[in-house]
């Protein structure tokens, strides 16, 4: 039986940081990163928004696939 917390709840981001933070790592080992004056970037995340971001789209389709595998498990 799963559990859940309500949107907006105070605890809502730390929860979603400890539970998206298993994906960021999945994406930095596929190095598909790019380069904004000197930071490598490759997911931006806020709050409950994801933006992907490659350098071509052979690279955001592999972060796509492994988004879609890393949600099924």
């Amino acid at each position: 039986m799963g559990c859940s917390i309500r949107q907006g709840d105070v605890l809502a981001p730390t929860v979603f940081c400890l539970f998206i933070d298993d994906l960021i790592n999945e994406f930095k080992s596929l190095n598909c990163r790019i380069d904004m004056e000197g930071v490598d970037i490759s997911i931006l995340v806020f709050a409950y928004d994801i933006a992907l971001v490659a350098s071509d789209m052979k690279k955001l389709q592999e972060m796509i696939y492994t988004l879609k595998h890393w949600r099924s498990r």
